[in-house]
């Protein structure tokens, strides 16, 4: 059960596999114990399935499927009883929104490189007509991956283009955002053969958009298997650069002598990823539209966001936006809740006077502590012109205290003709308090949750008689209707768990 969502809507990366959880409770007078549920996308999952559902209680299952494409499920339980009778039934339905692109972000699928490296990455060959540089499996040469299943990031010293003479590539990230983490890791799959140690094999973290790196891990021997699996499992602590909002990783392949007479062999990486964890009440929650903004006249664009309704109210929140747009200046972006009349002002116009940014792109966190600098006067002449974490011109404390949970709604106009642009994706980052726990079954769970304000436990939670669960809220936990404690619970108040 902890991989269900409290939720009915998720975005994820095309080839995911989801978890899809059913949940029935029995709010009648009387025991159900044949079930039967249909899915509209994965067919029939129960038929007269025998489950002892007795009133007030709770009975539910998960199955999995590989989602790559934005699908909708509709599934309906029947309940009933021998004959039949008592027949019952109920329908509910799931979204899963697949994003067109394969983003590197806290907790997000893991980038692989079986359609070929991202198209937002950036290859980089140091020698001039040297023929070893980043690439797939197939094009460097090797037989196959090395590391892990499918396709790979492949640089061969051995069989690029005759594996001759000196190389020095560098595979690098898009950039991405740590904003809002406590803690962060890196991981991805490896295998790198080093012949007599000649090469190295460097994972480098830059946070000054590539002007300058700071080196994590630096190999010289072998790592993983020669010319087989296993590849090795590689964890990287990225802790130190959480709560930043620009970041690139480079994995750097490169010979300074170059072979004499042998050759260095390759350099393989796959399924990269990034683990994040987040302050209590703390979420992140992304959209990747990848819409065109209407120019000028032609209407503006709006993209909505769904958050968890498990969320209280806001203590904190900053707003992550990639924008692709060759003149920044035409832009402003507004923000809106569905509870609320009012739109926050995202930016308007950036530049000194209004408009007269005339960079390329916008790759921010707007966040009332930014140390970056101040939005409005970003202008920055390399690509992207506006990036870090930026102070916005109207301050987001104006949204504490607002209800977190629901749709928020982002609008992009384009005051000015001639030049298009695309939101790429833009997140909602912060911390909310007086969360719920509702509608879980923790069936098997040793877990710990905390919150930043009185954590609220119900409606319809169990914990079964095999689960083991501590609760802590700043000012308490509060318990709601139909809660069933069968297992240890633990609960207790810490005021230090409050927001700053």
């Amino acid at each position: 059960e902890d991989f269900c969502a409290d939720t009915d809507a998720v975005t994820v990366d095309p080839g995911t596999e989801v978890s899809y959880c059913y949940w029935a409770s029995n709010t009648g007078d009387r025991p159900l114990s044949l079930h039967s549920v249909d899915d509209d996308q994965l067919g029939a999952l129960l038929t007269d399935a025998e489950l002892p559902l007795p009133p007030s209680g709770a009975v539910w299952f998960a199955t999995r499927a590989t989602i790559h494409a934005t699908t909708t499920n509709t599934a309906t339980w029947t309940a009933s009883n021998p004959g039949p009778i008592d027949v019952v039934s109920d329908q509910d339905s799931a979204t899963v929104y697949v994003s067109s692109g394969r983003r590197l972000r806290c907790n997000g699928a893991p980038v692989t490189f079986d359609p070929g490296i991202p198209s937002d990455w950036t290859v980089v060959n140091r020698i001039a007509l040297g023929p070893i540089q980043w690439d797939t499996v197939t094009a460097c040469g090797e037989a196959a991956n090395y590391a892990d299943t499918g396709g790979a990031a492949c640089a061969s010293s051995d069989l690029q283009g005759g594996g001759r003479g000196v190389y020095d590539t560098e595979l690098i990230t898009s950039s991405f955002s740590l904003a809002g983490a406590d803690t962060a890791t890196l991981s991805y799959r490896a295998n790198y053969q080093n012949q007599a140690n000649e090469d190295f094999l460097q994972v480098d973290i830059s946070n000054d958009n590539g002007a300058s790196w700071t080196t994590l891990s630096s190999w010289n021997e072998d790592h993983g298997t020669f010319r087989a699996l296993p590849g090795q499992q590689v964890t990287l602590d990225l802790t130190p650069y959480a709560g930043q909002a620009h970041l690139l990783l480079r994995w750097h392949y490169f010979d300074p002598v170059g072979p004499v007479g042998s050759k260095d062999l390759y350099a393989q990486i796959d399924s990269v990823a990034l683990n994040c964890t987040f302050p209590p009440g703390g979420f992140h929650a992304c959209r990747q539209p990848n819409a065109p903004i209407p120019d000028f006249s032609q209407g503006r664009l709006e993209d909505h966001l769904e958050l968890d309704s498990s969320l209280g109210t806001i203590a904190d929140l900053d707003v992550l936006l990639r924008v692709r747009h060759n003149w920044v200046g035409d832009l402003r972006a507004r923000l809106k809740h569905e509870s609320s009349s009012n739109l926050q002002w995202l930016f308007y116009r950036p530049g000194n006077p209004p408009g007269s940014c005339g960079g390329d792109d916008i790759q921010a966190v707007l966040d009332d502590e930014g140390t970056d600098g101040y939005f409005p006067s970003t202008c920055l002449p390399s690509r992207p012109a506006i990036r870090g974490a930026l102070v916005p011109e109207l301050l987001f404390s104006a949204l504490d205290g607002w209800p977190a949970a629901g749709r928020w709604t982002v609008f992009f106009n384009d005051d000015a003709s001639g030049i298009t642009g695309t939101l790429e994706e833009w997140c909602l980052i912060g911390i909310a308090c007086g969360n719920s726990i509702r509608n879980r079954l923790f069936l098997f769970s040793i877990e710990t949750i905390k919150d930043c304000g009185t954590l609220i436990v119900g409606p319809d939670v169990r914990v079964s008689q095999f689960a083991d669960l501590t609760l802590w809220g700043a000012t308490g936990v509060r318990f709601d209707d139909n809660v069933v404690i069968e297992g240890d619970l633990r609960v207790g108040t810490d005021p230090g768990l409050a927001p700053p």
